[in-house]
């Protein structure tokens, strides 16, 4: 577990970190809540049905997504 906490002090994995949080936290809060003139969730389900996928399976996409790649994260820094 150790690993887990280890960082680096190289400053280009940071600068990655950020700019990616800047660019995703506004998208995510579109999609999920609305900001930014975003659509929320119902938006995002209603887009989603008009490509002729069920509410249900866009649910599973939109918290099985952020789950998954934090599952990846997690894995590849514990490795």
């Amino acid at each position: 577990m150790p690993s887990l906490f280890r960082t680096s002090s190289a400053v280009s994995p940071a600068v990655l970190r950020l700019t990616l949080g800047f660019v995703l936290f506004p998208h995510a809060t579109q999609k999920a809540l609305g900001w930014f003139g975003g659509g929320g969730i119902a938006g995002t389900l209603s887009f989603f049905e008009g490509l002729g996928i069920p509410a249900g399976v866009g649910l599973l996409l939109i918290g099985g997504g952020g789950r998954g790649a934090a599952d990846r994260l997690l894995a590849k820094t514990m490795s």
